[in-house]
């Protein structure tokens, strides 16, 4: 949400509503994407709740990769050089 918005009141209350338990499940059922509220979970059918590309276990997330974040400088440098490359 921009700063500037003149409808801050309005965004803040959508992402509210989407954050509701009852309303993220729904919407992790139909796009297959994981919610943000961990209590959507609980109310998700069971063979959902086990799909474990969308849940792994604990030792799949032990066992990945995560990559680092970079210093602000070596952000900046990658934003620039990446809006050149699109705008090429």
């Amino acid at each position: 949400m921009l700063r500037e918005s003149g409808r801050a009141g309005l965004a803040h209350a959508f992402i509210d509503y989407l954050l509701r338990a009852p309303v993220a499940a729904a919407i992790v059922q139909t796009s297959r994407t994981v919610a943000a509220n961990g209590a959507a979970q609980a109310l998700l059918p069971e063979a959902l709740r086990r799909n474990t590309t969308l849940f792994p276990s604990a030792d799949t997330i032990t066992r990945g990769q995560w990559i680092a974040t970079m210093p602000s400088n070596t952000q900046r440098l990658r934003g620039r050089m990446w809006t050149e490359i699109k705008s090429a």
